[in-house]
């Protein structure tokens, strides 16, 4: 094979290399809405999983790599049928150009005012580059699941102390630089509280000001990305 040819084929492979890397996209069709089902007795979250290959089959791993729950509450992955909510993985084969609803359900046997928190990894098994983080909250059996999804990005995290919070406490964000950022607080009833706009910079100090002892939710809010962590406000 002579030069020329090799230098017009590196090109061709990169470009084929980079098109591979986005095969699998992740598209959430319903943002914070959620319904009940009699069918499964839950509350669903749903996303699609669509194939953007026109010639490869895939192979898709959801993972269940956290689920942190209480009381009765269980979790379930559901795609064309619901899984036993034990399945802490499921596999799917995608043929090309090939859409798959994907569900995520949290099913309440009595009623609580707690967080639950459960997270959903999805990846393409041939190439892990694409691959993503889904975040979903349940606060009881009476408000909305809130949802989240960005690419996986192991350098981003966000740090709040002290917490439980007395009087104030900072909200640290450590390798995020924050531009006109919006942060929204939810109570343990789903309810938007209180929110805060146009925030830069890499820390926010929250003051307890007519916040009352309990349990929060803070979503941070940044271009497309979206953030979440816990607050307990306490005397």
């Amino acid at each position: 094979m002579n030069k020329r040819l090799i230098l017009l084929l590196i090109p061709i492979l990169l470009w084929a290399r980079e098109y591979k890397a986005q095969d699998l996209n992740f598209v959430l069709t319903t943002d914070s809405v959620v319904y009940d089902t009699v069918l499964w007795g839950a509350k669903f979250s749903i996303g699609n999983l669509q194939n953007l290959s026109i010639v490869d089959t895939l192979i898709v791993d959801i993972i269940r790599t956290q689920n942190n729950l209480f009381g009765s509450w269980e979790t379930g992955i559901c795609t064309d049928i619901c899984y036993p909510t034990s399945f802490d993985s499921v596999s799917l084969v995608l043929l090309p150009g090939q859409i798959q609803v994907l569900k995520l359900g949290f099913r309440m046997f009595i009623h609580n005012s707690d967080t639950a928190h459960t997270i959903l990894s999805i990846s393409n098994r041939m190439d892990h580059t694409n691959n993503f983080i889904q975040n979903y909250y349940a606060i009881d059996s009476t408000s909305l699941l809130s949802t989240s999804i960005f690419e996986i990005n192991s350098d981003t995290k966000i740090a709040l102390f002290p917490n439980p919070l007395n009087s104030e406490s900072t909200l640290k964000f450590l390798n995020l630089k924050l531009n006109s950022a919006t942060l929204t607080v939810f109570n343990s009833n789903g309810q938007e509280i209180k929110q805060i706009t146009d925030i830069s910079g890499d820390d926010l100090v929250i003051s307890k000001s007519s916040l009352i002892n309990g349990l929060y939710l803070l979503r941070l809010t940044q271009d497309n990305s979206i953030y979440w962590t816990k607050l307990l406000v306490a005397d």
